[in-house]
């Protein structure tokens, strides 16, 4: 199986975004999935106090948030502009 890349995940909040919901659950998409460095910084949470951290994989990190506010910002501006 491909890796996850950034433009995969990218499509799928898109898709998310156009069916109108709320939360992503991407839980179902990189399960069983191999994952680019890239997307797999997305969901690496650090611990508290030093601690050693681990992965969010249904919300992801803050990183994954910006990602997704920036995503749905370029989705309104393009619905508005046709």
């Amino acid at each position: 199986m491909k890796k996850l890349r950034m433009a995969e995940l990218k499509r799928y909040i898109k898709k998310r975004i156009k069916q109108g919901t709320e939360k992503m659950g991407f839980l179902g998409l990189v399960e069983n999935r191999e994952l680019t460095s890239e997307v797999e910084s997305l969901f690496y949470c650090k611990g508290y106090n030093g601690t050693s951290g681990g992965y969010d994989w249904i919300n992801g990190n803050k990183k994954l948030k910006q990602l997704i506010r920036r995503i749905e910002k370029d989705e309104k501006s393009r619905m508005g502009n046709t």
